[in-house]
């Protein structure tokens, strides 16, 4: 079904009249987001109230009662505004003789305040991008009122990946990252967000002059920064500062960016320089964090008379996650820690994240967090961050100084109560002393209507099994998720807006009910009765193509692709459950079929091919078979640490029958920069990155034929090498090359 763009909750609002005579003035050459924040403060009180709210500049105010004044110096409109020392993105509410004020120090401020007064005094909000909440008062009036209020977290952040939310929903909820008004969100300099050294480390390479890289762990060539080389610092010393000048041209002063990020590539050791120097550092301080501080300090130093204003910002994350012995981080640098986990939330609890954190607060005045809110393992199924464990980490992290929270949270249209999550934590960085159950109730009241029972309680059935093993995928947990689904479905009849959005929380089920359906068989009781497999296929592709269709993040070059992966998922839906090879059985394993073959040639080559296990198989483009030679060479190599692995079979080792067969390729961490290669070219990949939140080792498995005469003899057969199945598995005892 598909959703309007806008569907307003209210309570018989539509059919107030609108009156005349209510009047919200702005100051004068308000930046966007002051327009975009006023324009919807006078539209939804206009919808709460019935009457009419006329949005004007400042320099035309003419005193009358019940105004509204929205200004970053609203002294400058009413004297008899006293004005207020806050600190950056405050606001303050004041009633001045039946004349509300809204103020805030500077754009940010005042945006913030603009929308937690609709939220506080006029009951509006927005649950999700397509959905506000307008409660109808026609009594409404200027509340009496003088309080002020401050963001907990000065940087507010949800990284989504592809599924866009619109910049003006972002603001509205007071996210202050990739809303599109870059006088409201604080910017992050140049060259990027993070993992920057990648794009730095071009800069030295540019000198060509090896003698400016040293040695990785395994004694080999490091292509990464050399922390302890002075020369090596001047020249990333000199790039920062050219980031700093090109972001400032052009630009007023308010716009400039405050923080630049100076941090290690993806991935796990190994790439990093232990040269000499850096492994002197690395010995004394017990950890990569020592020379990695050791430089940022350094550079913080140099930077800090010109720009006194700006932050560097570092990991504390994969190597460099254990904090320094002594060393202590400059007032101008930001440490971003990255241990918190889905499975392993940042709570006092004395785990490592919150040991290392608590050691980082020693010897950090900065602290930003990174945390993890998804499984990245294999194909989407229910699960979400627990509201408890929500509020538990975003309290914790405050009390132990940290003003900057972003968490990666990607598919959220595939995920489950992906906008109750996000409703969460943007009001807990607002206040995370707050009571989380009314938060909760609030959510799902509006975003639920009458089926928020239901969804509460499959809520607490989701967050009482979910487990990292994926083991209460059974019978049970989606016979049981069906009943409160259905039930909530009945309660929301009459309401197209709340069964789309129930139908949401269908997605993620159905496609875990699919993929799981052997286990669910083999659960079941002795004669219980099972879901027909079509219709849950029909109705996965008819709720997923609804939500994609609908999503106001998505303009039509990104629904298209959507829609048209959707339908190679739902062919490859048709063909599973496929059947597991003796050698996985019982293994926790993530199973890769075509519809997730990622390399150009691969997606450009699928075609039907009955032999392999799902009936589609990827191959060789024309360039590719034109290259290829004997021996047969495929394999798997990281482009990062420029490590990788083979399996070379001589013209007698390569199966005659032209059939599909199991190899181990290597074993390989996996993180981004590894690809598995079957051209001799090495054109002809698959990248297999995206799988786990923290690099692990897996034994990395492809089902390969080879046809054709330049490897079997008398072959009628175009000479092709086809994939039809990838299986990753975490490693055994012993491992096998060819099975």
């Amino acid at each position: 079904m598909r959703m309007p763009l806008f569907c307003t909750v209210v309570t018989a609002c539509l059919l107030l009249p609108v009156l005349a005579g209510e009047k919200v003035y702005l100051d004068a050459g308000a930046s966007t987001a002051l327009k975009t924040a006023g324009a919807d403060l006078a539209r939804m009180l206009g919808k709460v109230t019935g009457r009419e709210y006329q949005l004007l500049e400042a320099d035309k105010y003419q005193p009358s009662q019940g105004d509204i004044i929205l200004s970053c110096t609203p002294e400058k409109i009413l004297s008899s505004y006293q004005p207020q020392s806050l600190p950056p993105q405050s606001w303050h509410f004041k009633n001045l003789d039946g004349n509300l004020v809204i103020a805030g120090t500077g754009v940010a401020g005042l945006v913030n305040g603009i929308y937690r007064f609709l939220d506080q005094y006029a009951g509006c909000w927005w649950p999700s991008p397509d959905m506000e909440v307008a409660p109808a008062n026609p009594g409404w009036t200027v509340p009496d009122i003088d309080e002020s209020g401050t963001p907990a977290y000065y940087f507010r952040k949800m990284y989504v990946g592809t599924d866009f939310l619109p910049g003006i929903f972002r603001m509205r909820n007071l996210e202050n990252y990739r809303t599109g008004f870059d006088d409201y969100s604080p910017w992050i300099g140049k060259p990027k967000n993070s993992h920057t050294f990648d794009v730095y480390v071009k800069a030295v390479k540019a000198e060509n002059r090896p003698e400016l890289f040293g040695v990785n762990p395994r004694g080999q060539k490091s292509h990464s920064i050399c922390l302890t080389n002075p020369e090596v610092q001047a020249i990333i010393e000199r790039e920062l500062r050219q980031y700093i000048q090109l972001d400032r041209q052009n630009k007023s002063q308010d716009r400039w960016p405050t923080i630049y990020d100076l941090s290690q590539s993806d991935g796990a050791s190994g790439s990093e320089c232990v040269c000499p120097g850096c492994r002197k550092l690395l010995e004394e301080q017990g950890s990569y964090s020592g020379p990695m501080l050791s430089f940022i300090n350094a550079l913080a130093r140099k930077i800090k008379g010109d720009y006194p204003d700006i932050k560097l910002r570092t990991f504390a994350y994969s190597y460099t996650s254990n904090p320094p012995r002594d060393l202590v981080a400059e007032d101008n640098v930001i440490i971003q820690f990255c241990q918190a986990w889905l499975w392993e939330p940042l709570l006092p609890n004395g785990q490592r994240g919150s040991r290392n954190l608590e050691a980082w607060a020693r010897c950090a005045k900065n602290l930003q967090i990174w945390s993890y809110w998804r499984d990245y393992l294999g194909f989407d199924y229910p699960f979400c961050k627990k509201s408890r464990d929500i509020y538990e980490e975003v309290r914790y992290c405050r009390q132990k100084g940290v003003q900057l929270y972003f968490c990666e949270n990607e598919r959220m249209l595939t995920r489950s109560f992906a906008m109750l999550q996000y409703h969460l934590l943007f009001r807990l960085l607002l206040n995370p002393e707050q009571p989380l159950e009314p938060l909760v109730q609030k959510f799902c009241q509006a975003f639920y209507g009458p089926a928020a029972e239901p969804l509460q309680n499959y809520l607490r059935h989701l967050e009482d099994r979910q487990e990292i093993s994926r083991a209460y995928l059974d019978y049970d947990f989606f016979t049981t998720a069906e009943k409160f689904l259905t039930a909530a479905e009945e309660l929301a009849a009459a309401d197209q807006t709340i069964l789309a959005n129930i139908a949401w929380e269908r997605i993620p089920v159905d496609s875990a009910l699919l993929r799981e359906w052997e286990k669910v068989i083999a659960t079941a009781p002795a004669g219980a009765p099972m879901p027909r497999r079509q219709e849950i296929i029909e109705r996965y592709q008819r709720n997923l193509a609804a939500r994609i269709s609908s999503w106001p993040g998505f303009q039509s070059k990104h629904r298209e692709p959507r829609l048209a992966k959707l339908a190679n998922e739902v062919e490859l839906l048709q063909q599973l459950p496929a059947p597991l090879p003796p050698q996985f059985q019982g293994r926790e394993i993530v199973d890769i079929h075509w519809n997730s073959f990622n390399g150009g040639v691969m997606q450009q080559t699928l075609s039907d091919d009955p032999e392999a296990v799902c009936k589609v198989s990827a191959g060789l483009d024309e360039a590719a078979r034109k290259s290829q030679k004997l021996p047969l060479s495929f394999g798997i190599y990281n482009s990062l640490n420029q490590q990788g692995q083979s399996v070379t079979l001589t013209a007698a080792e390569i199966p005659q029958d032209e059939k599909f067969h199991w190899y181990h390729v290597g074993n390989a961490v996996v993180q981004p920069g590894l690809y598995m290669y079957y051209s001799s070219s090495w054109v002809a990949r698959h990248y297999v990155t995206g799988i786990g939140i923290v690099p692990e080792e897996y034994e990395i498995h492809v089902s390969l034929k080879a046809t054709g005469p330049l490897y079997v003899q008398g072959s009628q057969l175009p000479n092709d090498v086809r994939i039809d199945r990838i299986i990753l598995a975490k490693p055994v005892a012993k491992d096998k090359q060819a099975e």
